[in-house]
């Protein structure tokens, strides 16, 4: 594993250490995950300083399970290979995101990240039957209980699979979806209680249960997964250079043509909420996220 340094702050800044589980090789996509989730989602809040953790999860190299509650959350970022791929370190994760599930582990899950949290949980994965997603996109947020502050989300996308059906009986809900993508997110939350197990003092270790009334006298479930189809990351200054490489790598293996391609790189001057969803996301981490 590798180490991220966490930027120069404050003594009264909050801390968030999250481990990164690594899942492509350092190439295309891969060489710029750390750099990119490390701008990402230390740009969220200027009181909140995230340190990364790397493990490798295609050499299998995961934190073992005694040492999670030394992390206040985990990261589950993109990748070339299918949720559905028959390979030892995909099982192996499959098997991980069960257990993180299990366990309540506040969990950020990216487009692949995304993909194989549903599939470890039981929902379906396949290859999109509207082709390649290759682009900018908008979505209206399907759960209004989600405190995003915005009634839709926007964002960049890369991929070829898609998230057909969420998986039942785990507390999952879709955040939404278009004709050209069946799941955008989802969020996974739980009415029971939690064990102790973030690393930070304003982590998930300062909660005692996961649910809460509102003044409505409504049940609110703490979210303890969160996922999205798009690439948040993809605004921060490596993310920029990656989807470059990203678009360039699509049109060389003929997943989008010359049109697709100059359509592509138009959009990527769209604004974007990947600021909100990294506040979303740092929330979840600090066990303040209810849905």
């Amino acid at each position: 594993m590798s180490e991220t340094q966490p930027s120069t702050a404050p003594a009264d800044r909050r801390f968030l250490k999250l481990a990164l589980l690594r899942t492509e090789d350092n190439q295309v996509y891969g060489k710029y995950i750390t750099p990119m989730y490390n701008e990402w989602l230390n740009s969220a809040d200027p009181d909140v300083t995230v340190e990364l953790t790397e493990f490798n999860a295609k050499a299998q190299q995961l934190p073992p399970e005694e040492t999670w509650h030394q992390f206040d959350g985990f990261v589950i970022p993109g990748s070339l290979n299918s949720a559905y791929d028959d390979i030892p370190w995909i099982h192996t994760l499959t098997a991980c995101i069960q257990r993180l599930h299990q366990r309540r582990m506040p969990t950020l899950a990216i487009c692949f990240g995304h993909q194989l949290t549903a599939h470890a949980l039981g929902g379906l994965v396949i290859k999109n039957p509207q082709g390649s997603q290759v682009s900018w996109r908008e979505f209206s947020l399907a759960h209004p209980s989600l405190p995003a502050g915005t009634s839709s989300l926007r964002l960049r996308y890369s991929h070829n699979d898609v998230v057909w059906e969420i998986p039942q009986g785990v507390g999952a809900e879709s955040l939404g979806e278009t004709a050209g993508c069946k799941t955008h997110g989802m969020c996974i939350a739980s009415a029971d209680s939690v064990e102790s197990c973030g690393a930070g003092s304003s982590g998930p270790s300062s909660m005692s249960s996961t649910s809460s009334r509102g003044v409505s006298g409504a049940v609110k479930r703490r979210v303890h997964m969160l996922t999205f189809q798009g690439h948040p990351e993809y605004c921060s200054p490596s993310g920029q250079s990656a989807v470059r490489e990203v678009l360039n790598a699509y049109h060389a293996k003929g997943f989008i043509d010359e049109t697709g391609l100059a359509e592509a790189t138009r959009l990527l001057d769209n604004e974007t909420d990947s600021k909100r969803i990294a506040q979303l996301a740092l929330a979840m981490f600090e066990g303040r996220l209810e849905c």
